[in-house]
């Protein structure tokens, strides 16, 4: 793959990851959703998941299954999130968005593989 793909792919999936991120934040005050828990729990439902998993297996970027990992806890945390929010538990949701909650810490470490490689295309 072309390394300029490559990279701006990787931004597109950082930008996109940052939206998630506004989208339960809205839920989480509003208590509803365009999206069921067990549409963020896919991770084929943002394009990057899709586009990593076409990528199918590289071998030669050891990046890749990390970053796999680290996307399937994102959506994971990330529907934990929503079904907070639309159960009607919306300090709750609010709370599992904020510093040093489990999605914190999986948002964090995304965005950190995510530059990481990118920083080493």
């Amino acid at each position: 793959m072309e390394r300029f793909v490559l990279q701006q792919q990787l931004r597109a999936a950082l930008a996109a990851h940052e939206l998630w991120r506004s989208h339960l934040v809205q839920a989480a005050l509003s208590g509803r959703s365009r999206l069921t828990a067990e549409d963020a729990r896919r991770v084929d439902a943002c394009e990057f998941g899709r586009w990593l998993d076409r990528l199918g297996e590289l071998p030669e970027v050891p990046q890749v299954e990390a970053v796999r990992d680290l996307h399937r806890r994102f959506h994971a945390e990330a529907a934990a999130v929503l079904e907070l929010a639309l159960a009607g538990r919306r300090g709750e949701a609010t709370r599992a968005l904020g510093p040093g909650t489990r999605f914190d810490e999986a948002s964090q470490r995304l965005t950190a593989a995510l530059q990481g490689w990118a920083g080493a295309i």
